[in-house]
C-alpha cells in the first residue's frame, strides 16, 4: 500500500511542478510584486537644451528610439518672446548710444561755431557794463565769499 501511494504521489509532485514551471516561464516571471512598495524599473531621464512646454510627444512607449530621433517638439511661443525681448533691449540701446552721439556731434558743432575769445591774463579790479539804460560799475571789493557762486 505504501508503494502504490507514493507512485500515485511521485507523477503528480513532477506533474505539479512542470505545471509551475510552464507558469513561471510564460506568465509569473513578468508579474511585478512587492511587499514595501518599492518597484526597480530603468528610468532614462530626458533634458533638453531649453526650456518650455511640449507640443507634440512623436515617440510611443517601450518604443525603440535611435541616436538623433526627435522625440518631442517644444512650444516655442515663450522662446519667440524672449528673442522680441531681447531684440527690443538692442535697439533701445542702440538707440541710446545713437543719441549720445548726436547730443556729441551736436555740442562740437557749437564749440566750432564759438567765435574765439581772448582771455586776459587778469581781469580788471573794476568792469564797466555800457547799456541803453545807463552804465553799470562792478567791482569784485564789493562781493562777499557767502554771496559768490561758482559757474559749471
Amino acid at each position: 500500500m505504501r508503494n502504490r501511494l507514493i507512485l500515485l504521489l511521485l507523477p503528480l509532485v513532477l506533474l505539479a511542478g512542470l505545471y509551475g514551471g510552464w507558469n513561471w516561464w510564460r506568465v509569473w516571471r513578468y508579474q511585478q510584486s512587492t511587499d514595501d512598495a518599492y518597484i526597480q524599473s530603468d528610468i532614462s531621464l530626458i533634458s533638453p537644451k531649453i526650456e518650455g512646454y511640449i507640443k507634440d510627444v512623436r515617440a510611443q512607449d517601450n518604443e525603440h528610439v535611435s541616436a538623433g530621433q526627435i522625440l518631442f517638439v517644444i512650444d516655442d511661443r515663450d522662446f519667440a518672446a524672449k528673442m522680441a525681448q531681447a531684440a527690443a533691449t538692442v535697439q533701445t540701446t542702440e538707440a541710446t548710444v545713437k543719441t549720445f552721439d548726436t547730443r556729441q556731434e551736436f555740442q562740437q558743432a557749437m564749440i566750432n561755431q564759438a567765435p574765439p575769445r581772448s582771455i586776459p591774463r587778469r581781469p580788471s579790479s573794476i568792469a564797466r557794463i555800457s547799456t541803453s539804460s545807463g552804465t553799470f560799475r562792478w567791482s569784485p571789493a564789493r562781493l562777499r565769499p557767502s554771496s559768490a557762486t561758482k559757474q559749471q
